[in-house]
């Protein structure tokens, strides 16, 4: 259906490179850098451009600068909307937290 939602698959590594992009608007609001782990969720629609759909899990980095995950660092579940315009260079990331994950899940 043109206009309509789509399922993605979420291993694509397409939607990785987004969620590290998104990762950095979660990390923005704290202290450590923030590291992407899996999406779980893809979907697509085509809008004014394309509106991708995301949902994965994140988890904090040992230290700020470093790109490794903190052992027994918390995780969340994220909700991602990333709304592009490439002809206009445009990218609109809303981040949404959907609820904390426990260790080893």
């Amino acid at each position: 259906m043109p206009g309509g939602i789509m399922i993605q698959d979420p291993n694509n590594p397409e939607y990785m490179i987004k969620a590290w992009k998104a990762a950095k608007k979660v990390e923005s609001n704290g202290d450590y850098l923030m590291i992407p782990l899996k999406v779980m969720k893809a979907q697509s629609q085509v809008v004014a451009g394309m509106k991708y759909i995301l949902e994965g899990s994140i988890t904090p980095a040992i230290m700020a600068t470093h790109c490794r995950k903190k052992h027994g660092g918390s995780r969340a579940l994220y909700s991602v909307v990333i709304w592009e315009k490439p002809w206009q260079n445009f990218e609109e990331y809303t981040v949404t937290k959907i609820r904390d994950i426990a260790v080893g899940k």
